[in-house]
């Protein structure tokens, strides 16, 4: 049962790494991925808690109240459709990029 956990720590922290640093620093940053991750932790911290607690949340341990999950899912939606950083994915294609060439 650990697994999941780590399994959705891992998966988060790498969403948001992934929508925390520039494009330009890692090649593989993405928003869209990173809200699938962010979403997949979320999903991944549901399964933990039903694998540790039961589908009704509550054992003989205690009980759970799974609030981060669906905060963890719709603010993963958020950064994959687009929401939060509606400028993220756009270049200007009709204007060239400025060369920074100043060998005369």
């Amino acid at each position: 049962m650990p697994i999941f956990w780590t399994a959705g720590l891992v998966s988060g922290i790498s969403g948001l790494v992934s929508v925390a640093l520039p494009s330009r620093i890692l090649n593989f940053s993405s928003f869209r991925r990173g809200g699938i991750c962010i979403m997949g932790s979320g999903i991944l911290y549901l399964v933990a808690l039903i694998a540790q607690y039961g589908p009704s949340f509550s054992s003989s341990g205690g009980f759970a109240i799974p609030v981060g999950v669906p905060v963890l899912v719709v603010a993963g939606w958020l950064v994959w459709s687009g929401i939060l950083f509606p400028d993220a994915g756009e270049t200007d294609e009709n204007e060239p990029e400025v060369s920074q060439d100043n060998s005369s």
